[in-house]
């Protein structure tokens, strides 16, 4: 069919119309089409490209990307949506320099962009350059108050600039929109450097609340509750802060070996461990599981995967790494020991009797195997052989905090509270930061009626518990081992839910 000239224009109408497109997306991806009320005229071939590179981008073919939208430029300079997923494209790549470029020729062309006030001051920001970064920050508020992003990012900026009275409002609405550790603590240190101690407090206590191995929250937390005057709680932040960063620094190391040669089994057995000190289970176990597929005769890694499956019990997956061990080294009891262990999860005595006496007959066993007995006959209901095992541990290793703790456990079940508080006190003298025995201590203070020692044990529990569980765990997982009864389980829950 033949159009008219003025047939054309009107279909070319048409079709700009239908094409006006949808929302505005976010600034970590290219745009598709803008929003019918704010999208300039554009022609097919342009919303084609535009849908082209955003897929490029998707699927990580970003020098292609960028050559087609350089191609598409030099013909059409004015689409403002294309200058917009070349500073997508050239962020992604870390090229800041020639983000803020792209985002600024596409504001020159259409002012209201949301995501590219976004993503121009995101784009300073990297570049160290807070100045710049406020105007489009508060131009993207501008368009939508309640944009984490911009919200955070204005706050911060003007953190750096030392304008934190005008920082506050906005870390304040970050915080509660995003909720999240580097919110909270980004609006602590504000606080603290406004001289709002209490608030500052309140402030890092929800970080570590949201992320209790965050590097910053653990710092300003521990320096600003010493001074405070809270020495010994901002002590024992100092030091965790002191050892995650050695962790950090550690796993870094890792990942530059990791690009310059593969890893082998041994290298990912220890950064199995390394995560298990950042209290990171699951990825300790994925750690084990790829030093078992590297070299499936490694007993160690086997009888250690084993070991955290036992504590989390999943009793299928510890029987098959012990098998996993069996068959690498035959002549080792250490499967024997552990498929004992497993009987005894399973709540078969009998099996586990003969397999661990069988096993410590041979002699030469560390420490952290009786401590591992202690607490699956703990576990049992065998208090008796429990406390055996664990003081056989104590006469090992008598500055474990962990096994002091374990007996502490034992012992109070058993009857015997005076030995119950001694031995918790004994591990808390070892480590502050033993998790588990500060609550116990409330517990043992708060049933001999003292609520006022009751009351700090709890209080300093909030904040250890807080520090040594991972993001996803919440209160109740604090509380689901908790040794107390209602009332004083409940104690323990409001100092937990309490910042700071």
């Amino acid at each position: 069919m033949k159009l008219s000239g003025w047939g054309a224009v009107l279909l070319i109408v048409l079709l700009i119309a239908v094409l006006a497109g949808c929302s505005q997306p976010e600034a970590t991806a290219p745009a598709p089409e803008p929003a019918p009320a704010s999208r300039p005229q554009t022609d097919v071939d342009t919303a084609l490209l535009l849908r082209e590179t955003t897929e490029l981008h998707a699927q990580g073919r970003y020098l292609e990307g960028l050559a087609r939208l350089h191609e598409e430029l030099r013909r059409n300079p004015d689409r403002p949506r294309l200058h917009h997923n070349l500073g997508v494209f050239h962020a992604t790549l870390g090229n800041y320099e020639d983000a803020a470029l792209a985002f600024e020729e596409e504001l020159a062309r259409h002012g209201s962009y949301l995501d590219s006030h976004r993503g121009l001051a995101t784009a300073y920001s990297r570049l160290g350059r807070p100045e710049e970064s406020i105007a489009p920050f508060e131009g993207c508020l501008a368009a939508d108050p309640d944009d984490s992003i911009c919200a955070f990012g204005l706050g911060r900026n003007l953190s750096i600039l030392g304008l934190f009275e005008q920082a506050v409002p906005h870390l304040e609405r970050a915080a509660e929109l995003r909720r999240d550790a580097e919110a909270w603590s980004e609006l602590g240190i504000a606080y603290r450097r406004l001289g709002d101690l209490e608030r500052s407090t309140t402030a890092f206590g929800k970080a570590l609340t949201a992320d209790p191995v965050h590097l910053k929250t653990l710092l300003g937390y521990g320096q600003t509750l010493s001074a405070l005057g809270r020495n010994d709680d901002g002590s024992l932040l100092l030091e965790r802060h002191k050892r995650l960063a050695e962790i950090e620094d550690q796993l870094e190391a890792f990942e530059r070996a990791r690009q310059q040669q593969t890893p082998g089994a041994e290298a990912h057995i220890e950064l199995a461990r390394i995560h298990l000190e950042r209290d990171d289970r699951s990825s300790a176990i994925d750690a084990y599981r790829q030093a078992l597929e590297l070299d499936a005769k490694s007993g160690v890694a086997a009888l250690e995967l084993a070991d955290l499956y036992l504590e989390d019990d999943r009793l299928t997956e510890a029987e098959t790494a012990i098998e996993q061990a069996r068959a690498a080294d035959p002549a080792n009891p250490a499967p024997d020991f552990y498929l004992g262990l497993l009987h005894l999860a399973a709540g078969e005595a009998e099996a586990a009797t003969r397999a661990i006496t069988a096993s410590l007959a041979l002699g030469g066993w560390p420490a952290s195997a009786f401590l591992d007995l202690g607490i699956a006959y703990h576990r049992a209901g065998d208090l008796n052989r429990a406390a055996a095992a664990l003081l056989e541990a104590m006469r090992l290793e008598p500055e474990n905090p962990r096994v002091h703790y374990q007996l502490a456990l034992a012992t109070r079940e058993h009857g015997d509270r005076v030995a119950a508080e001694k031995a918790v006190r004994r591990a808390i003298e070892l480590d502050a930061g033993q998790p588990g025995a500060w609550p116990l201590l409330g517990v043992l203070r708060f049933e001999a009626g003292d609520m006022t020692q009751a009351e700090e044990a709890f209080r300093r529990a909030a904040m250890v518990e807080r520090m040594t569980l991972l993001r996803d765990d919440g209160i109740e997982q604090v509380l689901q081992d908790f040794p107390g009864g209602n009332e004083a389980r409940e104690a323990f829950r409001r100092l937990l839910s309490t910042p700071g």
